[in-house]
């Protein structure tokens, strides 16, 4: 279900989100990823500053799922989603300054 319409997870259902990756994570890593990075959108998307930190280590969670992942489908792979995501909330500052740069990435 997470696969084949990721638009419509909540970003605000933390607790179930939560639930859902940790749930999946071992056997499912692109729809564990899904669930996170719709919980990383939800926090810069309304600016809970407070939550920042908790965005920063599952875009980590994301980076060291993402290497396992051979097929992507039709979900941007991990390096894309990054940029984009700094793009659109590069202007979040507190959420910029938690985040570890040289680990960002996967090797390309």
């Amino acid at each position: 279900m997470i696969l084949a319409d990721p638009n419509r997870l909540n970003g605000a259902d933390e607790p179930l989100l939560t639930a859902v990756a940790a749930g999946l994570e071992a056997r499912q890593p692109l729809a564990t990823s899904l669930c996170l990075r719709t919980m990383i959108e939800e926090v810069l998307e309304t600016a809970h500053s407070s939550r920042y930190l908790r965005a920063v280590r599952h875009l980590e969670s994301c980076r060291r799922l993402a290497a396992g992942i051979a097929d992507w489908g039709r979900i941007p792979p991990h390096n894309a989603y990054v940029r984009e995501l700094l793009r659109a909330y590069g202007h979040r500052m507190g959420f910029l300054k938690k985040l570890d740069f040289d680990g960002l990435l996967l090797p390309e």
